[in-house]
């Protein structure tokens, strides 16, 4: 059964009615309200970066930005999604915010396989004052969505829509929790939680126990997780990331669920304090990992910085007093992993970093 049939199947159970010929719209960005994407009689096809892209400049777009614009970009201007009636950008990064300008530059140039555009980037505070800006911002996306099917992304079909996102958010929590309870290892968690969300899955795969406990890493990653490959290695030196500031990780369980009765008012400020992201600015930024650094939950807390990073390392320092703060041994890898090279420094400095920690660690049950 193909997953845009499951997603028909998920809806329906929860009183949503969706066509499996509904027109799709794709999604950059993990801000993008989906329950009015649904509402409206639309089926959302996420958008990942897939592999590291060209090296190079493709069409508008130089060759100086991160992997994952430039691998966007080449997926999005090669006509990957010419069958959506609407690709929405989340203005949840710098990244995206440029991927937007760089789209519709390409599209000025003649790219006639890019979809029609629309961003949704709203101000990621809790502010009353800016809830009515946002509030604006929603309205004019399902406006947008309701010229596409004619059907209106509220009343019922809203609160339906709702009820669906919140069952897949309740989803990447079961995950999450089996990973803290050891029973899935960091890179298979990553690979799950990739089909969870690309589906819009409502439930979490089983999952077994893992046959040892490694030692516990708390990742804070610079960059979008393009792959797993970072995981692999901190798994082949013999422990497990089982959370990460990442929405494509762990960054993505845990949330509220959004009341379906609340409407927009309610959605606007659902996604003003739950929809933050950790390379944006704002009071929220790293309220996330500096809540996992407290916790006390992990036995290392690894910095992975590589050189493409452009303003994580002006959060460093305070995160690096955070983790000082809650007796957290922590590591900075600074080399790109996906890289030969880079990733051999980095199972050299990885061995290093566990055994101080594990001696650590000992030396605590000692005293």
């Amino acid at each position: 059964m193909t997953s845009r049939h499951t997603l028909v199947q998920d809806a329906a159970r929860h009183g949503l009615v969706l066509a499996a010929d509904a027109p799709r719209v794709a999604v950059v960005g993990h801000a993008v309200p989906l329950e009015l994407v649904l509402a409206a009689g639309c089926l959302p096809v996420p958008i990942r970066a897939e592999g590291l892209g060209p090296r190079s400049s493709v069409g508008a777009l130089e060759a100086e930005h991160d992997s994952e614009t430039r691998t966007l970009f080449a997926r999005i201007t090669a006509g990957d999604f010419r069958e959506c009636a609407l690709l929405i950008v989340s203005g949840d990064s710098d990244a995206h915010r440029f991927l937007f300008q760089y789209l519709k530059e390409e599209q000025r140039r003649g790219n006639h396989t890019i979809p029609p555009l629309h961003t949704f980037d709203i101000l990621y505070t809790q502010r009353p004052s800016i809830r009515s800006y946002v509030e604006d911002r929603l309205r004019e996306l399902s406006q947008r969505l309701t010229a596409i099917t004619g059907r209106e992304a509220e009343g019922a079909a809203l609160q339906a829509a709702t009820a669906l996102c919140n069952a897949h958010r309740a989803a990447l929590t079961t995950l999450q929790e089996r990973r803290e309870a050891g029973r899935v290892s960091g890179a298979r968690a990553q690979r799950l939680i990739a089909k969870i969300q690309d589906r819009l899955s409502t439930a979490a795969p089983e999952t077994v126990e893992l046959p040892a406990r490694p030692v516990r890493v708390l990742l804070a990653p610079a960059l979008p997780l393009l792959n797993a490959r970072l995981h692999q290695i901190v798994e082949a030196a013999g422990a497990n990331i089982t959370a990460e500031d990442e929405w494509t990780g762990a960054r993505a369980a845990g949330l509220p669920l959004l009341d379906p009765q609340s409407g927009l008012p309610g959605m606007a400020a659902w996604y003003m304090a739950h929809a933050s992201s950790p390379r944006m600015p704002g009071p929220l930024r790293s309220a996330w990992l500096r809540r996992r650094i407290a916790a006390g939950a992990h036995e290392l807390l690894l910095f992975y910085m590589p050189p493409e990073d452009g303003h994580f390392g002006w959060e460093y320092p305070d995160l690096l007093r955070a983790a000082g703060e809650a007796g957290l041994p922590h590591l900075l890898l600074r080399q790109d992993v996906d890289t030969d090279e880079g990733a051999g420094e980095a199972e050299r400095q990885l061995a290093a970093a566990l055994a101080e920690a594990e001696n650590g660690e000992a030396t605590a049950h000692a005293n």
